[in-house]
């Protein structure tokens, strides 16, 4: 886990970072150096599933993860209870969205959507400055997608849904499916064909369901310079006609874009979301 201060007006003041070990290894370093300062407010992108129904006793808690040891782990209260601050939970997604529509690659959007393409798939959605969601965070790396007909594996590799998105286009699917890790597949390897034309039908999904001003794409898999290029062309040729929009026919390189926080929206969004509290306004861009 990474832990920061901030001043209000956005200036780091200190950072740690912790192994996301057992809550009773994890949680007392991070609330050690938390303690050395007056908090004003807590903002905490997480990781989940995440109980995010405001005014509910378990706001903020850490619901059915498999990370040991953090199952029904109450993470918001544990902070806010121990610092004597207010605290705002977000998914990790969620934060990381937050930062990159304030500073990022979401700079003027009021609807925009993140989607993280790494070990797994998990998605956001802004819509006017609050993300939506609030029963339960939004797992769109589930949705089912139609398989390639070149895949050798068809039915992907989720434990939990046949033919999903995640089960067939994240980094793990790819390294079990190929036997090599995304960072070592050749650039001309069919593995990247087929993994455009899932992620292809994924951003058809977000456009058709959310109508969003912009797409963002980020995670390690994304990192492959030629697949967002196969991804944009593939997009174009499902929607055909359909919709007939400027953004997708004619500006596309600026409508599915990459990410351009890698490695620091995480804990940039946090800082968004406990300038919320204090500003008090319930949405998180300026």
């Amino acid at each position: 886990m990474i832990g920061a201060v901030f001043t209000e007006d956005g200036k780091m003041l200190s950072d740690i970072t912790v192994p996301t070990g057992m809550p009773e290894d994890t949680m007392p370093a991070l609330l050690s150096f938390f303690s050395k300062y007056t908090i004003s407010a807590i903002g905490v992108s997480s990781f989940g599933p995440l109980q995010l129904t405001k005014g509910s006793p378990e706001y903020g808690t850490i619901t059915s993860t498999p990370k040991p040891g953090w199952k029904n782990y109450p993470l918001g209260r544990t902070l806010g209870d121990t610092l004597h601050a207010p605290f705002a939970v977000e998914t990790d997604v969620g934060g990381a969205l937050i930062a990159e529509i304030n500073e990022g690659a979401g700079r003027g959007c009021d609807t925009c959507v993140y989607a993280t393409i790494g070990t797994g798939i998990g998605s956001a959605f802004i819509d006017r400055g609050k993300l939506t969601g609030t029963l339960r965070h939004a797992t769109m790396g589930h949705i089912i997608v139609k398989p390639h007909p070149r895949d050798p594996f068809p039915d992907g590799f989720c434990s939990f849904h046949k033919g999903c998105l995640e089960g067939l286009a994240s980094g793990k699917s790819m390294q079990t499916r190929w036997g090599m890790t995304v960072r070592d597949l050749p650039g001309s390897h069919i593995s990247w064909e087929i993994e455009s034309y899932y992620l292809a039908q994924f951003c058809v999904s977000l456009i058709l369901g959310y109508m969003p001003e912009r797409i963002i794409l980020g995670g390690g898999v994304m990192k492959h310079p030629d697949l967002l290029p196969m991804i944009r062309q593939k997009v174009q040729v499902m929607l055909g006609e359909y919709l007939n929009l400027p953004e997708v026919h004619d500006d596309i390189d600026r409508y599915i874009v990459r990410a351009e926080l890698e490695g620091k929206n995480g804990i940039l969004g946090a800082f968004y979301i406990a300038k919320q509290i204090l500003n008090k306004r319930g949405v998180y861009n300026e």
